[in-house]
């Protein structure tokens, strides 16, 4: 096990707007406390505290999606984040294979079993999870380019090249950027994806031992203000190379 994160990925904006209606106080109560009850609130709530940090109140609300609903595909998933953000990777893992095993169209499940498995050490089911990614949705450029830089850590260049060709549609990695710097402005998941594929190639820089190539894709974080900022610093103290 070579890595540690615990990273932010969702962001809750709730707004209820009453406006015009004519409805008894005693029903809107009634209304409110009966959505209280329910798994959307329960996950809405889950998110929230998961965004925030507060592990044990997520992890509480999640369960609570899962007593309402047994195999809730986001349920499970927010459990596998919580037990990510507490470095328990097999945990982790294990949640988001449960979820593919109900669900298994659900591209976001295999997105985070990759993640959970690259920062646990294991490329070769990190590349196989991010395959599935793409054989779900070949179009998906901000997954493929980081199936490619787990290529290039695995292989090599020149082969990961070469599987590029094998695997997509397409003849170089250039080509993926191009499409992927095109769609990523205003969309928020593919801007999250995009500090993903830079924060991999910060880790390859950091597992090949080259300061300089760690420090350059550091500093692209930096001027992003990337949510993996503060991660990649804590790494880059731990080498001494800060």
């Amino acid at each position: 096990m070579f890595i540690k994160k615990g990273l932010p990925l969702f962001v809750l904006l709730l707004t209820i707007v009453f406006h015009g209606c004519n409805i008894e106080p005693s029903l809107m109560v009634d209304n409110y406390q009966q959505n209280q009850d329910s798994p959307d609130y329960y996950l809405k709530k889950g998110e929230e505290y998961l965004n925030n940090g507060s592990l044990d109140k997520a992890e509480s609300y999640f369960n609570k999606v899962l007593k309402l609903k047994k195999d809730d595909e986001n349920g499970l998933l927010g459990l596998a984040e919580v037990y990510f953000r507490r470095y328990l990777f097999k945990k982790a893992i294990a949640y988001a294979k449960k979820v593919i095993e109900k669900h298994p169209q659900n591209k976001k499940a295999y997105e985070k079993l990759g993640e959970y498995y690259w920062f646990s050490g294991d490329i070769d089911n990190a590349i196989l999870a991010y395959k599935k990614v793409i054989q779900l949705d070949p179009n998906d450029y901000s997954s493929l380019e980081i199936l490619y830089d787990f290529w290039r850590l695995k292989y090599g260049k020149n082969k990961a090249d070469k599987k590029l060709t094998q695997y997509t549609k397409f003849n170089s990695i250039e080509e993926v950027r191009k499409k992927l710097r095109t769609n990523i402005s205003g969309d928020q998941d593919l801007q999250l994806d995009y500090n993903l594929s830079i924060l991999n190639e910060f880790l390859i820089c950091i597992l090949q031992n080259d300061k300089k190539c760690a420090l350059e894709y550091y500093n692209k974080l930096k001027s992003m203000n990337s949510p993996y900022l503060s991660y990649a610093k804590s790494v880059l103290k731990s080498k001494g190379f800060l």
